[in-house]
């Protein structure tokens, strides 16, 4: 390693304190101008709506087309089936119940 000295590190410099009162000063005072309409919100709100009818056209067909699918499936499994399988009954119970109107006062 050389022995090399920096003469930055010799010099040392003060700095007097300024005290300030924290509040901007403007140069120059000037009317603030609007900025210019533009028709990128109109832009941006057509291409939305666009997009959105896009996506829902396609989940639309998406469905139809599982549906239809679906369908197909069922229509096959009952034509294959015999009909006393459609529903197969396990077992049955009855319940009896009893419903008891309460006169109001106010009726």
């Amino acid at each position: 390693m050389s022995d090399s000295h920096d003469p930055l590190d010799d010099e040392v410099v003060e700095l007097e304190e300024v005290e300030v009162d924290g509040l901007p000063v403007l140069a120059e005072i000037h009317e603030l101008e609007r900025a210019p309409v533009s028709r990128l919100g109109a832009v941006q709100a057509a291409a939305v709506a666009a997009t959105s009818f896009a996506a829902g056209a396609a989940t639309l067909a998406l469905a139809r087309r599982l549906g239809a699918r679906k369908l197909a499936s069922v229509q096959q499994d009952l034509v294959r089936r015999p009909p006393r399988d459609l529903f197969p009954v396990g077992e049955t119970r009855t319940y009896v119940v009893h419903v008891r109107v309460i006169n109001r006062p106010w009726d």
